[in-house]
């Protein structure tokens, strides 16, 4: 571990006028129990969603640490941040989604008074260690919720001369019955969706043999051309499914050889189409649509409010995606009801 990552713990102090407040680094007990009394869980905000995301970056970068916050105000938690900084062989960064900083999670109850202190306390932090860093920049994002609203975290961080771009997020509203779900999917699906079932056996599940694991992995393996994740990834993947942090949907063909599967985590509240893996071979057959569909079906037996679907990204967007990342995303935009928007906040270089 880099001695500068370690030091950050001495960066975790509060103004005087403050001190009813109290940062500390995530352990796992205490962010669930925070987590469980927020209105909204967001997967990203979950234990095992984090830990994920940070063997991804730990197995490709090595220089990283864990820098997910939880605040206290007297004694009493009341929001948390999953954070984490790591060196790209050039500089640090600092983020977590899309290498962004995510806003804090607060607990239902929080006044608007307590959330203004607490945000300018973290980003009071971020300040402090970009200073120690030399980080380059900071980049933001807000609304990772279903919601079109503008939050506290959004108007602080634009009043500090921070640009705000627009991004898209495709969801499902699974509050709707499943035929009004079914009269919003593009209609050049739906007859996909009919002729992918007839070819497809559609297995769903929670855990799977270590045979069919494989498989899954061999898969993706192949449709991606190379290794992408480690294998400790993989392996807490695995170990996810069986803890019901994730569910897994797959289909087999004629000879029960499986031509795809997508895996998708949960929170309390919703499921995010997460990671999948499909035969090149068949990609002219309906294999994702299949899944997409049945994923509605087993989200509303969950009881679960949303769907998330993924980014909705455009031509135009400030990140000039590539063409592969539109079609994707307009794939995802044919199952959905509802689009949000979501908010990219650079430094102005004006």
């Amino acid at each position: 571990m880099d001695k500068k990552l370690n030091d950050i713990k001495d960066l975790l102090v509060i103004p005087e006028s403050l001190n009813n407040f109290e940062l500390s680094f995530r352990n796992s007990k205490e962010w669930d129990l925070c987590l469980s009394k927020t209105n909204y869980q967001p997967y990203l905000y979950t234990n095992f969603n984090i830990d994920f995301a940070f063997e991804i970056i730990y197995s490709k970068h090595k220089i990283a640490k864990d820098l997910s916050l939880i605040v206290k105000n007297q004694n009493k938690c009341i929001a948390i941040l999953p954070m984490f900084v790591f060196h790209n062989h050039e500089s640090y960064i600092i983020g977590f989604s899309d290498h962004k900083i995510l806003p804090p999670l607060f607990v239902e109850g929080v006044s608007k008074k307590i959330k203004k202190q607490t945000i300018e306390i973290i980003i009071n932090f971020l300040d402090e260690i970009k200073e120690k860093l030399n980080v380059k920049s900071l980049e933001f994002i807000d609304n990772k919720l279903p919601s079109s609203s503008i939050s506290e975290w959004h108007k602080t961080i634009v009043n500090k001369k921070y640009e705000s771009n627009v991004v898209r997020e495709a969801f499902v509203n699974l509050n709707y019955d499943l035929s009004q779900i079914k009269s919003l999917i593009r209609k050049s699906y739906k007859s996909l969706i009919s002729k992918g079932e007839k070819l497809w056996d559609v297995q769903t599940s929670f855990s799977v043999s270590k045979k069919t694991w494989n498989e899954f992995k061999k898969l993706h393996l192949k449709a991606a051309g190379r290794q992408t994740r480690s294998d400790k990834s993989w392996e807490m993947l695995e170990q996810g499914l069986k803890n019901k942090e994730l569910f897994f949907i797959y289909c087999l063909n004629n000879e029960k050889k499986m031509v795809g599967g997508s895996l998708f985590f949960l929170s309390r509240n919703e499921a995010y189409y997460g990671i999948a893996a499909y035969d090149r071979e068949l990609f002219e057959n309906p294999i994702g649509h299949v899944i997409q569909y049945r994923a509605i079906h087993e989200f509303k037996k969950m009881n679960l409010s949303w769907y998330r679907l993924g980014r909705v990204p455009y031509a135009s967007d400030y990140s000039k995606p590539s063409e592969k990342e539109i079609n994707i995303g307009r794939f995802k935009n044919g199952f959905s009801t509802d689009i949000f928007p979501e908010f990219i906040m650079v430094k102005s270089k004006k």
